[in-house]
């Protein structure tokens, strides 16, 4: 897992966190691996899977119209260099 957000940073430690926490009140030892294993479990459970789709909502005919008008301002500005 790529940890270069803040978020990631945070989401990872909190996994981990729990997967110690699982091994100290189970009264289990564990290993470094173990731990990993078990966080990156924690950490399949939360997320969503890599192929769910994100609704994305439709836009009103007002937005529509303002990313139009910016477009329209991107090509002149790119015609003009």
């Amino acid at each position: 897992m790529n940890a270069d957000s803040q978020y990631d940073r945070q989401f990872l430690a909190w996994a981990v966190d729990r997967a110690l926490r699982f091994y100290e009140v189970n009264k289990l030892t564990c290993t470094p691996e173990e731990v990993t294993k078990l966080a990156e479990h924690f950490c399949g459970w939360i997320m969503p899977a890599p192929d769910a789709v994100e609704a994305v909502p439709e836009k009103t005919a007002e937005e529509a119209a303002v990313e139009a008008e910016h477009d329209k301002h991107l090509a002149a500005a790119s015609e003009v260099q």
